[in-house]
């Protein structure tokens, strides 16, 4: 079953691991992107010590926009390069999703910025990550994604 804003009915829904996100904006890079109804959904993950993750909109938020930043609850062995699994491997081999959503308000909306808290990146246990991606509900649109990541060593 999926529910109307995108998570199947087994997800974890309002799952961050921080509601905030440590050391923002400093450390942290552009993994992944896409542009949908106006907004710029970008999926972001910390390049030191690649622990968290979060997803930010901007472009013509408008209240009631949804941003997800979801993560699988298994993890994965990392590789030299990353890695983009389909969702139908991440919620299989990945035991399910972690979804970390945030809804914009009219602050957000004259701002034209939205972010969600953060999600664990990598596990702390040699070379393993959880897998990634950033999600985006406009206001009476449909849910997308970026592409699932699993970080590399």
């Amino acid at each position: 079953m999926v529910r109307n804003d995108g998570a199947k009915a087994s997800d974890n829904v309002d799952g961050c691991d921080l509601a905030h996100v440590p050391g923002w904006p400093i450390g942290y890079g552009e993994t992944d992107a896409r542009s949908y109804k106006g907004r710029d959904l970008t999926l972001y993950t910390e390049k030191w010590p690649d622990t968290y993750a979060y997803a930010s909109i901007t472009g013509d938020v408008a209240r009631y926009d949804k941003v997800y930043v979801q993560r699988s609850l298994g993890d994965f062995n990392m590789h030299s390069k990353p890695r983009h699994p389909s969702d139908d491997y991440v919620r299989a081999v990945g035991g399910g999703v972690m979804t970390c959503r945030f809804t914009a308000t009219w602050a957000d909306a004259a701002a034209n910025f939205a972010m969600t808290g953060s999600v664990r990146l990598q596990t702390g246990e040699d070379n393993r990550s959880h897998a990634v991606r950033a999600c985006v509900k406009p206001t009476g649109a449909k849910f997308k994604c970026t592409r699932w990541f699993i970080d590399h060593y």
